[in-house]
């Protein structure tokens, strides 16, 4: 919060909180931790930034492309070899919330409960933990990288998070 009551958010660090408990998570499971790669980071700062000014929720963007084609557009290939078989494509973990936890108005003024940057990231960890395919993802044990990306508008009052593994 800042003196005139708005929230106040840097998104580097708040992308940083969220892959801490994202690991943390891992770790309780016994895998190995996840490196934060700037490259899947970047792909999906501008995933969540293009669902905010589009105002679409979906992996996949009004043309079409999923994780795996906006990653191949920026040079981004996740292709993993075990031998025997082999893994392609970027998977992805998506959320959207407010940046508030509630508004209480005072003679027609919205006066917000904002969220802290910690709720924030806990809120979208625990989320995609508590969802099946989402929480597939993070406990994948095959995955070694992940980026995450953040967008938030406080004209609308709300945040996107992106999630991509690799």
């Amino acid at each position: 919060m800042n003196q005139n009551n708005q929230v106040v958010i840097s998104i580097s660090t708040l992308e940083q909180e969220i892959h801490q408990l994202i690991n943390q998570e891992r770790q309780k499971y016994g895998l190995i931790l996840l490196s934060f790669d700037f490259d899947l980071a970047n792909i999906a700062r501008k995933h969540s930034q293009d669902m905010l000014n589009r105002n679409f929720f979906s992996h996949q963007n009004p043309e079409g492309q999923s994780p795996t084609d906006r990653g191949k557009i920026v040079g981004f290939n996740c292709h993993k070899n075990y031998g025997s078989y082999y893994t392609e494509g970027i998977a992805e973990n998506i959320f959207k919330s407010h940046l508030y936890n509630s508004i209480t108005y005072y003679n027609g003024v919205p006066d917000y409960n904002w969220m802290s940057q910690k709720e924030i990231a806990q809120s979208a960890v625990n989320g995609w933990m508590n969802s099946p395919g989402h929480r597939k993802n993070i406990l994948t044990k095959t995955y070694d990288i992940e980026g995450i990306g953040v967008a938030a508008s406080l004209e609308s009052q709300e945040i996107y998070i992106t999630q991509n593994f690799c």
